[in-house]
Order: structure tokens, then sequence, then C-alpha cells
């Protein structure tokens, strides 16, 4: 697959998000893993999202969150043709266009893993559910 550039209008923006080089997309799927992993997992085993999302926020570094979407994520992220000024695109009610372009951007680079996931996740779920039945061998 080759490095591809994909264009969106959100909430009245042209966003240009261009395709994470081998090395990036690894490392920085890696720390959305680490980022999320624990939280997805509990997800699927309480019986609400909201405590789920609770300890997630409880867990991260506020700081490090900020730098990590900025510096990593959003990096070579193009907002009407020049690069994101992330202090003064995402302020007041653009705010609210950061967690879509943040959305976008894990769509170009991982919208087929995920895609994968969810596949996988189903499965892992349906045999769960419905266990293989225990079958007694006979002797020959």
């Amino acid at each position: 697959m080759a490095i591809t550039t994909k264009t969106r209008n959100i909430d009245g923006h042209i966003y240009q998000v261009t395709t994470f080089t081998g090395t990036k997309a690894l490392t920085i799927g890696l720390k959305l893993a680490k980022m999320l992993g624990e939280s997805i997992g509990n997800v699927q085993n309480a019986p609400s999202i909201e405590p789920t999302i609770a300890d997630f926020l409880k867990k991260i570094d506020p700081v490090e969150i900020v730098s990590f979407i900025r510096d990593e994520l959003l990096e070579g992220v193009l907002r009407d043709n020049r690069e994101i000024d992330f202090d003064m695109d995402f302020v007041g009610d653009e705010l609210m266009s950061l967690w879509k372009v943040i959305s976008f951007v894990i769509e170009v680079n991982y919208g087929r893993f995920f895609d994968d996931m969810k596949t996988v996740m189903t499965g892992i779920r349906m045999s769960m559910a419905n266990p293989p039945k225990e079958t007694k061998s006979q002797a020959i």
C-alpha cells in the first residue's frame, strides 16, 4: 500500500490526512493500544461505559495526552491547506472539531485494523456465547 492523502470537510474546514509511514503507524498504534487497551477490555465486562471512562480519565496524564495528540497524532495534518495551529485552530466551539479530526486520522491510518478487530471480537464473543459441546470419544 502506498502513502495516500485523504480529505474531509469537518465543520467547515478542509482537513488533509496523509497515511503514516510503517514505523510511525506502529509506534502510534502501540501508544494508542497502551492508552486505550485496558479501558477497551473493561468496556466488554462493564454494565455501563461511564465507570470505564472515569477509570481511564483517572489514569491518563493530561499533559502527556495533549503532547501525544498535538505532536504525534496530528503531525502533518493540514487544515485549509496549511499546517494545524493547535492552539488557535481548536479554540472555543472549534474544540469539539478536534475529536472529529482525531477520529479521521485514526480512520485513515487504522480503519481496516479496527474493522478487522471488530470481526475478531465478534467471533470471540460468539464462541464464548456458544462454546463447543464436549463430545465423548470412544477407544478403538
